[in-house]
């Protein structure tokens, strides 16, 4: 299915993302708010070992949380290997 999108819109789409075990995280401008569930299925199609796309509105509150939101896939939950160290956590 093909995205009709005015250019202005295809200029806020996000050009950086990250992965964190299989979960990809990104910025969604609130101008493509329409558009979110299909950026997640876009970018899952891309990495097809991940299993969830999550919006990151920041961090937010006295303890710095971040607030995401899960756009496209099921669970935040993931194992994170860094320097040969095994983290898991809810994205």
């Amino acid at each position: 299915m093909k995205i009709q999108m005015n250019p202005n819109q295809l200029e806020l789409l996000p050009r950086g993302w990250f992965i964190l075990g299989d979960i990809i995280i990104v910025k969604i401008q609130p101008q493509l708010e329409r558009f979110k569930h299909r950026i997640g299925d876009a970018l899952l199609s891309i990495y097809p070992r991940c299993k969830s796309v999550l919006r990151d509105f920041g961090i937010e509150g006295p303890l710095r949380e971040p607030v995401r939101e899960i756009i496209s896939g099921e669970s935040s939950e993931t194992v994170h290997r860094e320097n040969g160290v095994l983290f898991k956590l809810d994205a």
